[in-house]
Order: C-alpha cells, then structure tokens, then sequence
C-alpha cells in the first residue's frame, strides 16, 4: 500500500491529478484521497477530488505503487 500526502490547490491541479492516477492505474485499481478526518473520495473521480478543496490535509492511497505518476502533486 501507498501512501503520500498530496496538494491540489487549482482545478488544472485536479483535473492533473486525475489524469495521472488514470493512466498509472487499471480499471480494477483502487486509488483513495482522503483527509485526517476519514473522509475518502474516489482518486479517479474529477467530481469527487472537487469536494477535497474544503479537506484540511489530504492524503493519496493506492495498492499500487503510483510515485512516480503524481510525483508533481507530493508534498515533501
């Protein structure tokens, strides 16, 4: 499992992201953003990653190893 803290302060930022996570992963691949408060939200989903705007801190979970495909979005 996989897991970074992630930054999407723009919409272009989102709709990146959102790419990203699309082409690294396959249908059946389950990627999560979720904030310290246990709220998730579909990775893959341009609609749902919206909603992550009003999360404090958010954090991108995957079981597959995505690194390198949302590299620009990691907060280190």
């Amino acid at each position: 499992m996989m897991r970074v803290r992630i930054n999407l302060d723009t919409i272009t930022d989102i709709g990146n992201f959102v790419v990203a996570v699309a082409h690294a992963t396959g249908k059946n691949d389950n990627v999560w953003v979720k904030d310290t408060q246990g709220s998730c939200v579909n990775a893959k989903s341009f609609l749902g990653l919206i909603a992550t705007r009003d999360f404090d801190e958010i954090w991108c979970e995957s079981d597959k190893d995505i690194y390198s495909s949302i590299k620009a979005f990691i907060v280190e």
